[in-house]
């Protein structure tokens, strides 16, 4: 069922808004945004974004970059001045929500909502069989 509720909703959306459906339509990569969105200016590691959402590292990594293929986070590469031992001085990627994509994809689920309640009122208005 679920499977089938993502195909309505991704074959409903435009081509340019497919992929920030698609980014969005996961658990994990919606806790991420809730995260990097209370932490705006500074941005997070991937080992912030780990620890405050209880997932591995590696499957941060991996929703991150999905979120960035998508344009909904920007990543940039931070010099580590207060870290201690080997990592001090070392470059660290920093991530952070790109808000005026958010608010483009918070659009395009409006519409994308629209069209398939849209479609489901035709389909409710046909006469059964």
């Amino acid at each position: 069922m679920k499977d089938k509720a993502v195909d309505v909703i991704v074959k409903a959306t435009t081509k340019p808004d497919r992929k920030v459906v698609d980014a969005v339509l996961d658990r994990h990569r919606l806790a991420i945004i809730d995260v990097l969105t209370k932490r705006p200016k500074e941005g997070a590691y991937i080992e912030q974004v780990s620890k405050a959402t209880g997932f591995e590292r590696g499957a941060v990594a991996y929703h991150l970059g999905v979120l960035e293929d998508a344009g909904l986070v920007t990543s940039e590469y931070h010099i580590l001045k207060r870290a201690v031992g080997k990592a001090k001085g070392k470059a660290a990627r920093v991530y952070k929500i790109n808000r005026e994509r958010i608010v483009e994809a918070a659009a395009a689920a409006m519409r994308t909502g629209a069209t398939v309640l849209t479609e489901a009122a035709k389909e409710m208005q046909k006469p059964e069989n």
